[in-house]
């Protein structure tokens, strides 16, 4: 998934959460979608609950995102270390 993030042009994303508070609640899914190989679009689900998104933000910050709702879903990422 790092390296379909890597090789889109443009990232969509979208969170849920357990809450609607980012100081207090979590991140509880990440949606990713990102370019193929075949010139469509995938959509990757990571559970925050089960792996670390560290590598997934990372890359997300070198790429040009798309966020549903961002004014809610940038506080969140903030507390997950996003920049």
């Amino acid at each position: 998934m790092v390296t379909a993030i890597g090789e889109s042009r443009v990232v969509g994303l979208d969170l849920e959460t357990t809450g609607l508070d980012p100081r207090t609640d979590r991140v509880r899914l990440i949606a990713i979608d990102c370019d193929t190989n075949a010139g469509g679009r995938f959509t990757y689900v990571v559970d925050a609950f089960a792996v670390d998104p560290g590598p997934v933000l990372t890359v997300l910050a070198d790429a040009e995102v798309v966020i549903h709702n961002a004014a809610f879903d940038l506080g969140f990422l903030g507390r997950l270390g996003f920049i």
